[in-house]
């Protein structure tokens, strides 16, 4: 079930909200808080929202759920280290191999057989949704169980806090202790009205994002990097076209999905993080990381990067291998860390070489601060070097994205080849007439290219046109608006749209998300819902 259908927005979202609020208060239980009548009524719901997609499914998600809580269990229980260690091996193992049998199969079995050269009888294996983002929840669980750091003893706040459906297809990656007092304490309180009426603004704001921005962009970025997966060879421009409209797709789908997943949760009086803080304007590639599905990064250094890098700098502490410090502490560990990164992503070779592109710019990041510190250059409050550094992070991030879209590695070979300017550069055919008259003396002023009208474009030109008003309209959103953690707030009980309240104009924040709401719903009646790019991820 999708945020951006009818379905969910006016049938499955109103009547769980109606259970939550109305239903489960009157069922009184014997013995049974209403509190836990409400996070009765949440499983439910998330149950269904979940078995929608397949209803088979709901065996993997359920058994994953009752081991790793049972797990957890035994796991807080126990106070020898050695059973302690043996458990939480047991339970990390499992989780991977699940993840690894769903998500990876396919993938080694294809390439076993282009290593043997030979076809394998082998049936394909549907990937579930959601599997990865539920798995590195549950594993993050058992880890801060093993020290110490939370517990549970619930098994229905337990299932709530893995399978509750805002955040259980892409996230945010939550940590128990980040909600665990919010399920042990579900109790409606007097801000009942500020919940509703922000998380209401947070939802508009995301459906928006999806429906609005990214799904148009989508119209732009498809048919090229399909010719490109066919073969076709794309022009100078219309590269560029497609693999700039492709990263604000991703950007508004994906920090759409997070904005509606964190206003659901507060409809229900529950405080996700946030997930995205303005990436675009990161200064530097540790800045964007910092800023892009920041429950990912966070996960990534804390239960991944930082075991990796205190384990080979004990090594090389033991081998005495202080001249090798860089190399172990944060060359092999960066390394490593976005190679798994990226095919935890997907499996395919071209996320693999996405996440360790990353690792590469990393890696120059480190090295360059290291060069700054040296010899004492400062030049972090420079504007000019400033708006070089987000021009330079933005521009490497969007290449770094070609494989990242791209059907293999050597369509992203062939994507990249498109990139790069050559002298002639060839213009849709299409123009010839009267707007190659009327734009071709200008052309001719631009020094060393030559520019043709004879090749013929994969997109139209009215679809060029509006690529370029929809890739400028992503430029002028990312760099001059607020993100969405200052969109809307609340203030003394009242809802305060911080971009307007300077205006003195707050009174039209309402209106605002009443226009971009119902413009959406209106904008759905002419289109089918669009999966986000991470749905079955």
């Amino acid at each position: 079930m999708l945020f951006n259908s009818y379905l969910f927005i006016l049938v499955f979202l109103p009547l769980t909200l109606f259970s939550y609020y109305f239903v489960a208060p009157l069922l009184n239980l014997k013995n049974i808080p209403k509190h836990q009548c409400r996070l009765f009524v949440l499983l439910i719901a998330s149950l269904i929202f979940y078995g929608y997609w397949n209803p088979k499914y709901l065996f993997l998600i359920g058994g994953s759920i009752l081991f790793n809580f049972f797990l957890g269990l035994k796991l807080h229980s126990l106070t020898q280290s050695i059973s302690k260690k043996f458990l939480l091996f047991l339970g990390v193992f499992f989780n991977l191999a699940l993840l690894a049998y769903f998500k990876y199969a396919n993938f080694f079995v294809e390439n076993l057989e282009i290593f043997l050269n030979s076809t394998i009888q082998w049936e394909e294996i549907v990937l579930p949704i959601a599997i990865s983002f539920f798995t590195f929840q549950q594993i993050a669980y058992l880890v801060d169980v093993y020290n110490n750091k939370t517990n549970e003893y619930k098994l229905l706040n337990y299932a709530v806090f893995v399978g509750f459906f805002p955040q259980l297809i892409a996230g945010p990656i939550i940590y128990h202790n980040e909600v665990k007092s919010q399920y042990a304490n579900l109790y409606l309180s007097k801000k009942i009205y500020n919940n509703i009426s922000l998380g209401i603004c947070i939802f508009a704001l995301g459906l928006f994002k999806k429906v609005v921005i990214a799904d148009t962009l989508s119209n732009f970025s498809d048919p090229i990097f399909l010719a490109n997966a066919e073969g076709g060879n794309l022009v100078f421009i219309e590269a560029w076209i497609g693999i700039l409209s492709y990263t604000f797709q991703l950007y508004f789908d994906f920090s759409g999905y997070s904005d509606m997943a964190i206003g659901l949760a507060k409809l229900f009086g529950i405080n996700f993080p946030f997930n995205f803080n303005s990436p675009f304007k990161a200064v530097n590639i540790i800045d964007f990381w910092k800023r892009w599905h920041i429950t990912l990064s966070r996960f990534i250094n804390d239960y991944l990067f930082t075991n990796i890098a205190i384990r080979f700098l004990r090594f090389s502490m033991k081998k005495k291998l202080s001249n090798f410090n860089f190399l172990l502490s944060i060359v092999l560990p960066v390394i490593i860390t976005f190679s798994l990164s990226g095919l935890w992503h997907g499996a395919s070779w071209n996320f693999l070489l996405w996440g360790t592109l990353h690792g590469f710019y990393i890696i120059v990041c480190y090295l360059w601060g290291m060069i700054c510190k040296n010899v004492k250059i400062k030049l972090s409050k420079n504007s000019i070097y400033r708006l070089f550094s987000i021009l330079l992070t933005f521009i490497s991030v969007t290449l770094s994205f070609v494989p990242f879209r791209a059907k293999n590695i050597e369509s992203s070979i062939s994507f990249y080849n498109s990139l790069i300017p050559t002298k002639d550069i060839s213009l849709p055919n299409e123009l010839i007439g009267y707007w190659q008259l009327l734009i071709e003396k200008y052309l001719n002023i631009i020094p060393y290219f030559n520019f043709n009208f004879t090749e013929k474009y994969i997109l139209s030109v009215e679809n060029l046109q509006n690529s370029f008003v929809f890739v400028t309209i992503s430029f002028v959103i990312i760099w001059s608006f607020k993100n969405s953690i200052s969109f809307a707030q609340i203030n003394d009980d009242k809802l305060v749209f911080n971009q307007l309240e300077k205006f003195k104009i707050n009174f039209l924040g309402v209106y605002f998300v009443y226009i971009m709401f119902f413009y959406c719903l209106i904008s759905l009646t002419n289109i089918d819902p669009s999966p986000y790019l991470y749905f079955q991820f």
